[in-house]
């Protein structure tokens, strides 16, 4: 109750992500900072909340969508999904910061977080760059389950991986 006139505009939108080496929920100077973020965890961003290395998700529907994201060195920053790339750079080039905005091709997964104890958050686990790989093969394993989508449990995982200048990153 009270909550009738919120719209999904005026929030923000939960999402799981992995800390890095460099991020800024590590950086004590940093608004994102979490007490006692290492790398490898998986997080809410709007909660702050680490999960650990490892949580349980349902996956509760699916999205390809093409991501606004200014460059961290310009600011930082979300700056809207779309349904197609032709959308997604339309509305990039009508942006102030166009020259520092890039439009990712994004995999979201709506999914539902359980906590050991049984009880749940609402997140967005957004998949891009060198996570669409891990995307494909969750949504393949997910078909070859059968059934809804929503129909069973999944465990994630944070693993090393390198890229191709070898440096070291999770995913």
């Amino acid at each position: 109750a009270g909550n009738e006139d919120v719209s999904i505009d005026d929030m923000v939108i939960p999402r799981v992500g992995i800390i890095q080496a460099l991020s800024p929920q590590k950086k004590k100077s940093q608004p994102e900072y979490i007490e006692g973020a290492e790398e490898g965890q998986i997080f809410n961003n709007v909660s702050s909340e680490i999960y650990g290395e490892e949580v349980n998700i349902v996956p509760a529907t699916f999205k390809k969508e093409w991501l606004l994201w200014v460059d961290r060195k310009a600011g930082g920053g979300f700056r809207g999904a779309y349904s197609s790339e032709a959308e997604a750079k339309a509305a990039r080039d009508e942006d102030e910061k166009a020259d520092d905005i890039d439009v990712i091709d994004t995999h979201q997964h709506f999914v539902l977080i359980i906590r050991p104890d049984g009880t749940t958050d609402e997140a967005v686990i957004s998949m891009s760059k060198s996570q669409a790989k891990i995307s494909r093969k969750l949504n393949s394993i997910i078909r070859m389950a059968g059934g809804p989508r929503f129909s069973r449990v999944y465990s994630l995982s944070s693993v090393e991986e390198a890229n191709a200048n070898g440096d070291l990153y999770m995913n």
